[in-house]
This record gives C-alpha cells, structure tokens and sequence, in this order.
C-alpha cells in the first residue's frame, strides 16, 4: 500500500509519517510463508493519534478464522498450554496480569465466585484458567475452533464461544471482558471495542493490554522488538490508548506501561464505559 494513500487503522488520518521500511523477517517473527525476495511493510506514525501502523498486505483479515491444521496444532495446544501455565511466577506474563486483574476485580466487593469474566481472544487459554483458579467465572471467545474446544474441555470454562465478539449473541452480562493482546490485530479496533458496551453489567469494565510502541523503541529498534512484529497492525503508546477508549465510548480509569518477564513492554488500562 502506498504511504500517500494510506489513512491510519486507528483514527483514518492521512498525516502520516513512515518511521521504518523493513525488507527482512526479523528473526523472532512469526514465519507466514511470505517470499524473501517479497518481505516488505512499512511501519508509520500517526501525526494525530500518535499510533504506531504496521502497512502491508500480507495477513488477510479473516486470518484468526481459520482453523490450524488440526494434525499439527490440534496435538500442541494443550502441550503449550501447559508449558506457560508451568512457568514460575516471576516468568510469567500471565500470573502478573491475572494479580492485577484479580485485585480490580476485588474491589467490587463481591465474592470471587459472582464475578463473570469474558475473555476475547483466549488463545491457549492461560489467562481464564488462572482467573478461573482464583475462583472467578470465565468465559472465553476465539475465532479458532480447536481454541474454544481446548477452553471447554482442558480449562473448564463456564462457555465458549467460536467467533469473534461481532457475532457473539449472549443475554448475559459480563464484571469484566478482557482484551489480551488482541485489538493490535485488528485494522479497526475501535468498532470492536465499542461492541463489548453490549455486553457489560451495570458494574463492569474492560480490560485491555496492548503492546507498548513508545516503550519499546526507548529499548531497541522497529526491527527487533517483538512489539512491532508483523501481524501487529498497531502499536500503542498513552496518546493512541486514550483516543482508543474516547472513540469506543470510555473512559480510562488508570493507564499503566509495565515491561513483562517476557520482555515485552506492555501498556494496560481499565475502562469504565461513558455516562
């Protein structure tokens, strides 16, 4: 796609500035088939909200859709699951994220047990199992099958849902939805966070994790950062964050940038939805 008439994924500006030409796969990358020979993107900056894009057109939208090879993914999932879930705490991304969650959560003053967690994006499903160990309910979405199946039968999640949130059809109503990781993979986030409005209690909030640009690039390069890797169509900082929550109709209640035991810098929030 050309930069001049490119318009950001986050707020449709045109003002924008290429921070980076990448011809090569950084070697940590996600390997998705594409040509050597043919390895190009572009990584730009919004000059109005200051998100970090990631322009190409080698991932199709629908990518997360699909199901994996059920040969090959279906025997490892539960394999990894299990491997980052065995990760001591100071290793893990997932234990620190489900404390901070857990302690929010606990200031409703409700017993663990009446709080409903929907988790968007679960993946492996590391996250609801620890919230779940913590005696709260969990929910998940994933738009992979074998994903949801893995959440139902290895986790023990109250439900699961194939899909994404737009086609989600509940009358339940959710403490807390959780985007971990997730809205980076998006070329429109901000219509998918709105959408979780729908589906919180009068109580609730959301939860959202993304990678953390600005952080990242005090401590290495766009290249070598896994925060700027190619299926990251943004990148966020405290700017791109606000205008997010303020387009999706909420309000931040704090705003934290936190570097992982993954070595990951990460910026996290919690929303309230407008009044």
């Amino acid at each position: 796609m050309s930069p001049d008439v490119f318009g950001c994924y986050l707020c449709g500006s045109p003002d924008m500035t290429i921070i980076a030409t990448i011809t090569r796969q950084p070697s940590g990358e996600t390997d998705f088939g594409i040509p050597a020979a043919r390895y190009r993107r572009l990584v730009m900056q919004c000059q109005e909200c200051l998100v970090y894009c990631n322009v190409h057109g080698y991932i199709p939208d629908d990518f997360y859709r699909g199901r994996y090879n059920e040969d090959t993914y279906g025997r490892q999932i539960l394999e990894k699951y299990r491997q980052i879930r065995g990760l001591p705490r100071e290793k893990s991304d997932n234990k620190h994220r489900a404390e901070r969650v857990a302690a929010f959560l606990d200031g409703l003053g409700l017993p663990r047990e009446q709080v409903s967690i929907l988790d968007v994006g679960s993946g492996l499903g590391v996250f609801p199992a620890e919230m779940k160990d913590m005696g709260f309910k969990c929910y998940c979405i994933d738009p992979d099958p074998a994903a949801a199946e893995h959440a139902l039968k290895n986790i023990g999640v109250e439900g699961a849902h194939t899909g994404t949130l737009d086609g989600f059809k509940t009358d339940r109503k959710f403490d807390l939805i959780s985007f971990n990781k997730v809205l980076e993979h998006l070329k429109k986030p901000v219509p998918y966070l709105k959408r979780a409005r729908d589906f919180l209690s009068s109580r609730g909030a959301v939860y959202v994790e993304l990678p953390d640009g600005d952080a990242a690039l005090e401590h290495g390069t766009v290249v070598d950062r896994e925060e700027f890797y190619i299926e990251h169509f943004t990148v966020f900082n405290r700017d791109s964050l606000a205008y997010l929550a303020r387009e999706a109709g909420f309000d931040c209640l704090e705003v934290k940038s936190v570097h992982e035991p993954s070595d990951k810098y990460t910026i996290y929030t919690f929303m309230k939805p407008k009044v």
